[in-house]
C-alpha cells in the first residue's frame, strides 16, 4: 500500500513520523520512502531523506541524516549531519 501527501504516523509512546509519501508491506510490517522525512521524540529531531522503519516505530533507519538533540525546537538542541546511510533506532 502507498499513501501520499503530508503522511504522518504516530507511535503509542509518542514517536512521530512525518514524510511526503510512505510504503507499507503487510507481509513485513515495515514502512519505506524515498523522500524527505522527519522523526520526532521526546528527546529530539531527526530528518533526513529515505527512510525504512517497523510499522510501530520501535526502529527505523534513516539516509541523509540530520539529528537535533535535546528538546525539539529548542535553543540548546545541537545539529549533527551525516552523509551516509546511518542505522539509528528508537529506544
Amino acid at each position: 500500500m502507498t499513501i501520499l501527501g503530508n503522511v504522518v504516523l504516530a507511535a503509542d509512546e509518542g514517536t512521530r513520523l512525518e514524510t511526503d509519501s510512505l510504503r507499507w508491506s503487510r507481509e513485513t510490517e515495515r514502512i519505506s520512502g524515498e523522500g524527505d522525512v522527519t522523526i520526532r521524540r521526546q528527546d529530539g529531531v531527526e530528518t533526513g531523506v529515505g527512510f525504512e522503519a517497523a510499522s510501530d516505530l520501535k526502529e527505523w533507519s534513516l539516509r541523509r541524516v540530520t539529528t537535533h538533540l535535546g528538546t525539539p525546537n529548542s535553543s540548546t538542541a545541537s545539529p549533527a549531519a551525516i552523509d551516509s546511510v546511518s542505522p539509528l533506532s528508537g529506544p
